[in-house]
């Protein structure tokens, strides 16, 4: 929220009288004009405007070429890698495991405990 505007719920577009209150809210009220000139003051004097952007982003690239550095590895993973299936199965069989350990274990110490004693 910067203070140039107000939210206005998409559901109540219907009721003209919230919507026209809104909207006289938003002109009659001097902060919001305050901070929209603030605002486009701000974007008027930014560091670099989009087309000085796009200039130095296309002579970067004519200049390096494409550069595997920015190119995501997720571009070389396969759907198994990308979604951590494989270590999501590891997980999964190594918890399995120790769990079928400490039944057996328990089992068998119980067993023995109920052998004991008779």
């Amino acid at each position: 929220y910067n203070g140039f505007g107000k939210v206005f719920d998409k559901n109540y577009l219907g009721n003209s009288d919230k919507l026209a209150a809104t909207i006289r809210e938003v002109l009659e009220n001097k902060k919001y004009g305050e901070n929209a000139r603030r605002i486009s003051h701000m974007l008027a004097k930014k560091p670099f405007s989009s087309r000085e952007k796009l200039i130095k982003t296309v002579e970067f690239a004519a200049e390096f070429g494409p550069f595997s550095a920015l190119r995501p590895q997720s571009l070389d993973m396969n759907f198994i890698e990308y979604n951590n299936i494989d270590i999501i199965t590891a997980g999964f069989t190594v918890t399995a495991v120790v769990v079928l350990f400490l039944y057996k274990s328990i089992g068998f110490a119980l067993r023995k405990c109920l052998a004991s004693k008779s």
